[in-house]
């Protein structure tokens, strides 16, 4: 290989890294992490058009961000529209793919085994929320298609919040094409939008209607 490619090459290599620094947001603690969120910034707000509202949470303290799940670009929305940096619940199945495995441990995902022990994802997920860090969820366990019942989600997010006194921050994705696909809607351009609403705070998920309020206000545009 010349001289002149190899400089062609790393001269491509340099923009891409300048162009993913110059566009982070939330600092991810590893430069080349925030230099990867920066690339995900451009893809959900460029390509996928993404509204440009931003989810408002304190600058310290532990939140809870639980979100409908019908595409493989929510949790890409999710990390856009944090100002702060998310640790996600993530499916062991999906945390083990080995194309995936090292980016989603360097953010510090927290995998959970269904079929095994799924408490042990939850202990973690209340320490990291002691520390005052925020943990992303989707309470419907799965990408969710036209023919599920979206009624149906999993109680971690509401006992997370009850065992941590921590409030919950529900979200409304919708905008995104072939929803129900985990990789058709990473592919086929979208106007992707996220809806926020009244956050749940970790006193109210102590009653009866925490679950119901939940589903409501993720289900609700």
């Amino acid at each position: 290989m010349s001289l002149f490619i190899l400089g062609i090459l790393l001269a491509v290599f340099l923009t891409f890294v300048a162009i993913g620094l110059n566009t982070y947001r939330v600092n991810w603690g590893h430069r080349w992490l925030n230099c990867a969120t920066g690339w995900v910034y451009l893809f959900c707000y460029t390509y996928h058009r993404l509204s440009r509202n931003q989810l408002q949470l304190p600058e310290t303290g532990p939140a809870i961000l639980a979100a409908n799940h019908v595409s493989g670009l929510d949790p890409l929305l999710m990390m856009c529209i944090s100002p702060r940096p998310v640790r996600f619940l993530i499916a062991r199945e999906v945390y083990d793919r080995f194309w995936l495995n090292w980016i989603v441990k360097a953010m510090g995902a927290i995998p959970v085994d269904r079929a095994g022990r799924p408490e042990k994802a939850l202990r973690q997920a209340i320490v990291a929320l002691q520390k005052g860090e925020v943990i992303g969820i989707f309470p419907h366990g799965k990408i969710i298609t036209a023919n599920d019942n979206r009624e149906n989600i999993k109680s971690g997010a509401i006992r997370l919040a009850q065992l941590s006194e921590c409030a919950i921050y529900p979200i409304h994705f919708y905008g995104m094409k072939f929803e129900g696909s985990e990789f058709l809607s990473l592919l086929f351009r979208a106007k992707a939008k996220a809806v926020f609403h009244e956050p749940i705070s970790g006193g109210s998920t102590q009653t009866e209607h925490a679950q119901s309020d939940l589903i409501r206000k993720m289900n609700s545009a």
